[in-house]
């Protein structure tokens, strides 16, 4: 009779312990504390997917080594049911695919088409029938109201009378106001200043006559003849 310990799930070179006889459990531990110094605390012995008892003992048969987990302290369930009450529930489920792949929001907006198409022939036949009171409600009702004032028509009347004597009136005094082409007299040419040159020679006879004897004019004078 023997015992086979499987050392496969601790990634050792060593993959199968053998030990001939019946022993405890205790025993194995120790034998893994010997070969591979791995404390008692840190690893379990299972068999046929039971745990053994370390008080236990083993006749034959295959046992196999497990390594402990370290835990944590607990408290993980409270966490996850706080965080799933502030998590808000969403009602889309478009996005979700059905069990042959397409997706919902594919397989509604397919179902509207439908149902548009087939509502087509309703909704032309209402849109005719609203078409059809609009023009009846229109050809009942008169479109242009006749306002019937008669103080209103005799003040319109007056007004464009006299506005049509204003402006003959006016017409009247602007062609009286016009003159004839003959009664318009002619400008007045202003005549040019002439500026006359004196040479020197016209210059010193004008000072010899005006350095002519005076007694002479005024012989001129008193005899009222000419020299």
């Amino acid at each position: 009779m023997f015992v086979d310990v499987d050392l496969s799930s601790l990634g050792v070179p060593t993959r199968l312990i053998r030990i001939d006889s019946s022993c405890s459990v205790r025993h194995i531990e120790n034998v893994l504390w010997d070969s591979l110094s791995l404390p008692a605390n840190q690893f379990y012995l299972v068999k046929n997917g039971r745990i053994l008892d370390r008080d236990g003992t083993l006749e034959n048969g295959r046992v196999s080594v497990m390594l402990r987990l370290v835990g944590g302290k607990g408290g993980f369930g409270s966490m996850l049911r706080a965080i799933g009450a502030q998590i808000e529930k969403t009602t889309n489920r478009e996005a979700c695919r059905d069990l042959s792949g397409r997706r919902l929001r594919d397989i509604a907006e397919e179902q509207r088409l439908k149902k548009w198409l087939s509502e087509r022939g309703r909704r032309e036949a209402e849109a005719e029938e609203r078409k059809q009171k609009r023009l009846e409600r229109l050809a009942a009702e008169p479109t242009v109201k006749e306002l019937k004032d008669p103080v209103y028509e005799a003040e319109r009347a007056d007004l464009t009378e006299k506005v049509h004597n204003s402006i003959e009136q006016g017409l009247q005094v602007a062609s009286s106001s016009k003159r004839k082409p003959d009664e318009i007299p002619a400008p007045v040419k202003k005549k040019k200043k002439k500026i006359l040159l004196h040479s020197d020679e016209e210059s010193s006879s004008s000072g010899e006559d005006d350095s002519s004897d005076p007694s002479d004019k005024g012989e001129e004078k008193l005899s009222g003849k000419p020299s």
